[in-house]
């Protein structure tokens, strides 16, 4: 059975012209099927359902919340998005991260002498965060720790202190571990440099405090005692 190749109209044997279109037959064409569109198949290669693009953007497999490409965590709704090591100290920065996150807006600086419970949570986390075991790991943690073990100074204690006095319990426990396992080693001079670089600093920062608590009544004092001197002074000369 032919078809005419113009409209898909079967042909009669010997027809010479299409009895639909009228399209003359060449008399060389070979039987053909007519073409209808079909369809993509999965042979074809067309895709059978919508895809993703690949735009390299990482989403929370829990809220869809969108993160970073080297998020541990979610920020939104804190749901682990890869699996780490305990101690891992990517994990801690972005668990802290996340705390603070959620500190209330109306409370960013807390009343003299007292700790809000954003920064209960963070010293709590901080101070039951388990020391590393690896070597490289340890120093890190120790490098960490040490950045945040000095608070600034301040005429009354603060929670900037409560958090310092948590990173310098934890400095000095990572300081342990670190003897005990490579005392004898040259890695272990970073962490002894380090231990002494927090000495000096807390040095530094206590006699500024220090300071800034007396130095303005030591200075009020020696002023009146310098003008009860100089009226003493005067009262002699004058009886004189």
């Amino acid at each position: 059975m032919a078809y005419c190749p113009n409209c898909g109209t079967k042909l009669v044997d010997g027809d010479v012209f299409c009895g639909n279109c009228g399209k003359r037959i060449e008399a060389a064409t070979a039987p053909c099927e007519p073409v209808f569109s079909q369809a993509p198949t999965e042979e074809s290669g067309s895709p059978t359902k919508e895809t993703k693009p690949k735009s390299g953007i990482t989403r929370c497999p829990a809220c869809g919340e969108i993160v970073d490409k080297n998020a541990v965590i979610c920020p939104s709704c804190g749901y682990g998005i890869r699996d780490v090591a305990d101690g891992s100290i990517a994990l801690l920065s972005q668990k802290l991260d996340l705390i603070e996150s959620k500190r209330p807006q109306k409370r960013k600086k807390d009343e003299k002498g007292t700790i809000s419970a954003t920064d209960e949570r963070k010293i709590s986390l901080i101070r039951s965060w388990p020391i590393p075991n690896n070597k490289d790991d340890l120093i890190e943690f120790a490098a960490m720790a040490s950045g945040n073990c000095i608070a600034p100074p301040n005429m009354y204690r603060t929670a900037e202190d409560a958090l310092a006095d948590a990173w310098r319990s934890k400095f000095d426990q990572a300081y342990a571990k670190a003897e005990h396992l490579f005392g004898d080693s040259e890695d272990f001079a970073l962490i002894k440099d380090l231990k002494t670089d927090i000495q000096k600093k807390t040095y530094i920062s206590r006699r500024r405090a220090w300071m800034g608590k007396w130095g303005l009544s030591i200075v009020v004092m020696l002023v009146n005692v310098a003008i009860i001197a100089f009226c003493l002074i005067m009262s002699a000369c004058s009886g004189e």
